[in-house]
């Protein structure tokens, strides 16, 4: 993941950068001290993409900023799992880490399945240098049409995560559709459990969040907001694609 430096020129017409660099996000965040995350995102439909010069990924990041071990923009380290349309046109399932001393690597799984509706992403620390990650299918049209479900080592990762974002990176400066998606049931690791991000009404309850940052011409809000009761629903798209 790199910061965004770009906003957005005409309708249609946006720069977010190229493949490595200078992308658009809009995304939520939450602050704390953190052993992982999760969250269900709902997969866009992806079939016929027209030509576009970029990617779009809707995902989750497990991020640490300013670690010297890591060398690219805010020294940030992280591990990320979602869906991109960097591949194919019908996207695939990926997660990728940014390890200190250790640089990028990124992995696709598999192609998202034509039925698949929401998939729930996991990354938490398995042990003092290991992170596990997964994906799972948790809803879709037809049973044996549904992805299978994928899971990842991001090794020799010693990085301490203080942050947990959801939402969408956008490279490029034009074609590419407006699919939006939905971020919902989001959990942060408490120790060896499973706590919701329900902070915007119990405080306490788990790492502090700020309002979601929006970039070039993507977009997002909560649909549902954080609650004592809810983990919200965030919702993310382009609006000017």
């Amino acid at each position: 993941m790199n910061t965004a430096l770009a906003q957005t020129t005409a309708p249609d017409n946006y720069s977010c950068g190229d493949s490595q660099n200078n992308h658009c996000y809009a995304f939520y965040q939450w602050y704390g001290s953190i052993n992982g995350g999760k969250t269900d995102i709902t997969v866009p439909f992806l079939g016929g993409r027209p030509g576009t010069d970029g990617f779009m990924n809707w995902e989750t990041w497990i991020l640490q900023n300013y670690n010297s071990g890591c060398g690219n923009i805010n020294y940030a380290c992280w591990v990320e799992a979602g869906i991109s349309d960097a591949c194919c046109t019908l996207g695939e399932y990926f997660w990728a880490d940014e390890r200190p001393g250790g640089g990028y690597h990124n992995h696709y799984t598999y192609q998202v399945g034509p039925d698949d509706y929401i998939e729930r992403f996991q990354i938490y620390r398995q042990d003092s240098t290991d992170w596990y990650v997964s994906g799972s299918v948790v809803s879709c049209g037809y049973p044996y049409t549904c992805s299978h479900s994928w899971s990842g080592l991001s090794t020799s990762n010693t990085y301490s995560p203080d942050e947990i974002q959801i939402g969408i990176e956008l490279a490029g400066t034009y074609g590419q559709p407006g699919y939006g998606a939905d971020w919902t049931n989001n959990y942060w690791r408490c120790g060896g459990n499973w706590c919701p991000q329900n902070s915007l009404g119990n405080p306490g309850s788990g790492p502090s969040w700020i309002f979601g940052i929006k970039q070039g011409p993507l977009t997002g809000d909560w649909i549902t907001e954080p609650s004592k009761t809810s983990t919200g629903d965030w919702n993310a798209y382009c609006a000017s694609c």
